[in-house]
């Protein structure tokens, strides 16, 4: 049984077509409604919401009553949104950081998150850090839906060359996999750690254990030109920026998304019913356990 979205066919097997029919019947219009317009759900209608029902049955490994329950949980999530906008998380946009290249059919359709742990400065304040992976995961996620994508899933890459001390944090290093792991399920194809040097390894040793064991199997320590080989030949020239072995220029993660609405027209995409505004406007949710910080300090004000 094949669902067609936008171009792309979502495989569902005859077990998980019945999960995904128990699914359908138990998700109504007032848990879905909170998904529409953002990277879950971007256009809407029925092939959508099978792509969104069928990741979070395999996140759960077809149990239909526990994709109910996280569905349930991820709607509520949403359900509280706020905005996002490049002048909320402009002090983290100007350090350069983050890359997101934007998918190719040579890439499978994937789109590449570069994280540079050399331009990263701790000591930000939590709802400031808990935006800003949010606006990243967000518009990463959104370009997973190009047609050439068999699995909606993503690569990144945390480029450590040149980390010293002053970088290291590893606050911000675990709310980014809790983000991840909570809020974007079956997104991570796989994560390359580039030139991790000695200094990182004792943070990587506080923060691997809270590292669900399914993602830690996606990630791969690699070193030198072997290293770089392995992602071009992972990803491919076109995606791939010249710095690690490509022939692509960075794109950086604002600009990727200002980007998307024509980038979705180019591959005849429905308009996003929430789309970026010029400013790069992105969904959060201030229900988040993650941005819990934040409503502590509204509470007291």
């Amino acid at each position: 049984m094949l669902k067609k979205v936008f171009g792309r066919a979502t495989a569902v097997a005859p077990d998980e077509a019945a999960c995904l029919a128990i699914c359908r019947a138990g998700v109504g219009k007032d848990v879905l409604a909170p998904f529409e317009g953002s990277s879950e759900l971007p256009a809407g209608g029925d092939e959508e919401e099978t792509t969104l029902l069928m990741r979070y049955l395999r996140a759960e490994k077809l149990d239909a009553v526990k994709a109910l329950s996280r569905l349930q949980k991820q709607s509520a999530w949403r359900k509280g949104f706020g905005r996002v906008e490049e002048e909320d998380v402009a002090p983290e946009l100007a350090l350069g950081k983050v890359q997101l290249q934007l998918p190719t059919d040579e890439s499978a359709g994937r789109p590449l998150l570069i994280i540079k742990g050399r331009l990263h400065r701790p000591g930000v304040a939590p709802q400031l850090m808990n935006n800003f992976i949010y606006f990243c995961l967000e518009a990463s996620s959104h370009y997973c839906h190009h047609p050439a994508n068999p699995d909606g899933k993503l690569v990144a890459v945390f480029d450590l060359s040149g980390l010293q001390i002053k970088n290291l944090d590893a606050s911000a290093l675990r709310a980014s996999f809790a983000m991840l792991e909570q809020h974007f399920p079956e997104r991570i194809l796989d994560i390359w750690m580039l030139e991790a040097p000695t200094i990182f390894w004792g943070l990587w040793k506080l923060v691997s254990p809270f590292i669900d064991p399914s993602t830690r199997k996606r990630i791969h320590f690699v070193y030198g030109a072997d290293g770089r080989k392995q992602l071009v030949e992972s990803m491919g020239l076109e995606i791939t920026p010249v710095e690690f072995g490509g022939t692509a220029a960075e794109v950086a993660v604002e600009a990727a998304v200002q980007q998307l609405p024509a980038w979705r027209q180019k591959h005849q995409l429905p308009p996003c019913l929430v789309s970026p505004t010029p400013k790069g406007q992105l969904r959060v949710s201030r229900s988040s356990p993650t941005l819990a910080h934040q409503a502590e300090v509204e509470a007291c004000a």
